[in-house]
């Protein structure tokens, strides 16, 4: 998921999706200069699965939590 994806979801501003990446208080990953985070880990950070429709399925530039078959 990008942060604006990571934003709504969470109801926060994009910056604020950033700062909480880099404190640590939200896992993820960067990918050279942007930041890339997993449903999984939004889900988690919500209590909610992964499944849950509350976590936006795949859609343009999210990152999947599935290794590449």
């Amino acid at each position: 998921m990008t942060p604006a994806e990571v934003a709504q979801v969470l109801r926060l501003s994009v910056s604020g999706v950033r700062t909480l990446a880099k404190r640590g208080e939200l896992t993820g990953y960067r990918v050279g200069r942007e930041w890339r985070f997993l449903r999984r880990d939004i889900a988690q950070l919500l209590g909610l699965t992964a499944a849950d429709p509350a976590v936006p399925q795949q859609g343009p530039g999210a990152c999947s939590d599935r290794a590449p078959a």
